[in-house]
């Protein structure tokens, strides 16, 4: 019987008892070719962020001031801006920030550098996003509901306001309306900072 055994299993190979995991089980095998195609496209991702910060933080983007009150212009669902806080209003300061209860401003920024602020009429039943990309600058955006055709003062009451105040490189922000209303979407420089942004809009009910 020893002898049978010998025979059979030189016969058979070492192929008898090996093993290899197939694709769809999950016995721990490792795909060599998809963890080097995440790497790579974790790799490009970051590439192209970084070349697209850099073409942005490069563009001469226009200074004018603002054309009436403090308004640069106006915003709408699925815009998406390039420009810059150089040249805007300086109106607003940390002690407006913190009245209208959109930062604690616990470092206490004065944020006395010149903002550019937007209109935007948000529809009924719609929410909006806000998404803020600041590399160039130490910039906070804020986002203030405001049915006024001339920008708030000091000491007056605000219903609403968000905020994107993390030092970094910007982040997000999303208001919802229910019956439609206008919000001011304001951009202000830490420290007196000056520099490009990108602020893109999207929506939905």
């Amino acid at each position: 019987m020893r002898c049978l055994m010998l025979v059979l299993v030189a016969l058979v190979g070492c192929d008898a008892f090996s093993f290899k995991a197939s694709d769809g089980d999950d016995t721990g095998g490792f795909d060599a070719d998809a963890d080097t195609d995440a790497d790579t496209d974790a790799d490009t991702d970051a590439d192209t962020d970084a070349d697209t910060d850099a073409d942005l933080c490069g563009d001469s983007l226009s200074t004018d001031g603002p054309d009436s009150s403090c308004f640069t212009g106006s915003l709408r669902c699925g815009d998406v801006l390039e420009a810059t806080n150089e040249g805007g209003d300086s109106d607003f300061v940390g002690e407006d920030w913190e009245s209208w209860f959109c930062t604690p401003n616990l470092d206490r920024w004065d944020y006395d550098a010149p903002e550019r602020s937007y209109t935007m009429d948000i529809p009924a039943g719609t929410t909006a996003t806000f998404d803020f990309a600041t590399p160039c600058a130490d910039l906070d955006l804020f986002v203030v509901k405001w049915q006024e055709d001339s920008c708030p003062s000091s000491g007056v009451s605000i219903r609403e306001c968000e905020s994107v105040d993390d030092e970094g490189n910007g982040g997000s922000v999303s208001v919802w309306s229910d019956v439609g209303a206008q919000y001011l979407v304001i951009v202000d420089g830490r420290g007196g900072e000056t520099g490009n942004f990108r602020l893109s809009v999207s929506c939905e009910d």
